[in-house]
């Protein structure tokens, strides 16, 4: 038993609806393909705010926290020495730390935000 040919018009339709299925294959590969490098470009950007923000901001302002602390003997001879140069010591010491506190709390929410948007399952820095 032999199938019966097909007529132009019916050859034509199936080709224009393979067609159209390659069509629509091709733009949601395409659509898809965008979505991913817009998700990539904003993993790169917050990618460099945290960096930029450690390395500018917290780790500065960290160090010179440390640089500047006193141990407890050092603090008691300022205190009784000098009981206002300690207070200056103290309030400037206080301001680091709350500036500390600060760019901890940013770099933690940028943090958050590059886990909230599936950069870290993105793979490696490119």
């Amino acid at each position: 038993m032999s199938m019966p040919s097909l007529s132009l018009r019916a050859k034509v339709s199936v080709v224009a609806v393979l067609l159209a299925f390659v069509g629509v294959f091709a733009l949601a590969w395409q659509l898809r393909r965008q979505h991913q490098q817009r998700a990539l470009a904003v993993c790169r950007e917050l990618r460099s705010e945290i960096s930029d923000l450690k390395t500018n901001t917290f780790d500065p302002r960290l160090e010179e926290m440390r640089t500047m602390r006193l141990n407890p003997s050092q603090a008691e001879t300022l205190r009784n020495a000098d009981p206002d140069a300690y207070a200056r010591f103290a309030a400037t010491y206080g301001q680091l730390v709350e500036q500390v506190a600060q760019a901890a709390d940013r770099l933690g929410e940028k943090v958050d935000l590059f886990q909230s948007k599936g950069c870290v399952d993105l793979g490696p820095a490119s």
